[in-house]
């Protein structure tokens, strides 16, 4: 897991990357900044959790993707397979969107395995 994280979070444009829990506990990490990793995993999935359940109530299935897009930087937030974990990758806001979302098909191909 870690070296997955490590590899992803060498891709051009990459802050970092983390694997948390639903509940917010970081399960691994591999950031390259002085973002506030704890507050950013409980925020992330907290917003995952939220807004899961609210898509759900409109029965059009299931969350694959949230993409949030601020000044600073833009935050992709994935689920795992087992669904109670989540994969967040921090981006710089300019980035080459088609290779970061290659990386992170290969990324998250890799961790199907683990969880």
């Amino acid at each position: 897991m870690e070296e997955i994280l490590e590899k992803l979070s060498q891709t051009t444009g990459v802050i970092g990357c983390f694997i948390t829990g639903l509940d917010g506990l970081v399960v691994a990490s591999k950031i390259r900044s002085d973002k506030d990793q704890d507050l950013l995993a409980a925020t992330t999935a907290d917003l995952f959790r939220s807004l899961g359940s609210a898509f759900e109530k409109l029965d059009e299935g299931k969350t694959v993707l949230l993409t949030i897009e601020r000044t600073n930087d833009k935050i992709f937030i994935y689920p795992l397979e087992n669904m109670e974990t989540i994969l967040v990758v921090l981006t710089e806001p300019k980035i080459n969107l088609g290779l970061i979302r290659m990386e992170l098909q290969e990324a998250l191909k890799k961790l199907k395995n683990q969880f």
